[in-house]
């Protein structure tokens, strides 16, 4: 039974954050009653797990103890724990919000995986209820933040993970998935923005229109290594033969005055523009 003595335990803990607050009963009852008393009696207990008062930073604390939960009794560095680490990286760096079925897309898995691994991570993490529906995201910048600055080593995310993941899965989903006539299109009369099919994917048309933000943002933390040599190499391979159909899910989106810049950014990060396309 949760007291009001607990209660007010909880709010001196909190110091005055609201957040921590709100992510301690979030994380407390949002995977049922059940078993809410025993995780509220956790994180108000004196042991090192718990959110107690000798904690340096409390709401730290508890976004350690949600990770932990999460990835359950594996060690660090287990699959588990990587593959955790893989979706949050690309959830904090995507440009706009996502759909289950757009990171599964990303990810080389199935939605029914991406839910299953935010299982536990409802009280930071908002998870859509439909497969297809945008608005996957974290809850709170500070769990950004955490994660890549202030996160202890096994669970710390490197800022250019998530960037070198969508550089990857964007210009795989363009060299794999674009193809002649990507518009569908049933006249040549009718400007492509009235034709939008539905085969253009949330995925695909995400890729379409940030690649070359996460490959310059993947390539500004590798210092010319050799990393930058392999996204020049996969551009080479995936983006060149499928140009125009590029150009042609832009002008679907009514995004085409975007191509230029988007060429020039990552003309800025590797050299696989000085050969004429």
């Amino acid at each position: 039974m949760i007291t009001d003595s607990d209660v007010e335990h909880l709010v001196q803990l909190c110091g005055g954050l609201f957040i921590v607050a709100a992510t301690v009963l979030e994380h407390t009852f949002g995977a049922g009653v059940a078993a809410a008393v025993s995780k509220f009696k956790k994180l108000l207990n004196p042991s090192r797990d718990a959110l107690n008062a000798t904690a340096a930073e409390p709401l730290n604390r508890m976004y350690e103890i949600i990770l932990n939960d999460a990835a359950g009794k594996d060690s660090p560095g287990s699959t588990v724990q990587l593959s955790l680490s893989r979706l949050l990286a690309l959830l904090l760096s995507a440009r706009m919000t996502l759909s289950i079925t757009a990171v599964a897309d990303f990810l080389v898995t199935e939605p029914y995986e991406v839910t299953a691994s935010l299982s536990y991570l409802h009280a930071v993490v908002h998870v859509p209820e439909d497969y297809d529906e945008p608005g996957l995201r974290t809850v709170h910048a500070s769990f950004g933040d955490y994660l890549w600055d202030r996160a202890p080593d096994h669970i710390r995310i490197h800022r250019s993970l998530g960037h070198h993941i969508l550089a990857h899965a964007c210009l795989d989903a363009i060299g794999d998935h674009l193809r002649f006539d990507v518009s569908a299109s049933s006249s040549s009369y009718l400007p492509n923005t009235k034709l939008k099919p539905s085969s253009l994917t949330l995925s695909l048309e995400y890729a379409c229109l940030h690649w070359a933000h996460h490959v310059e943002a993947a390539s500004k933390h590798h210092d010319g290594g050799p990393d930058i040599t392999e996204y020049g190499n996969k551009i080479n391979q995936k983006f060149r033969p499928k140009f125009l159909f590029w150009l042609e899910v832009l002008s679907v989106l009514d995004k085409v005055c975007l191509g230029v810049g988007l060429l020039r950014i990552a003309a800025s990060a590797v050299s696989f523009l000085l050969q004429p396309l």
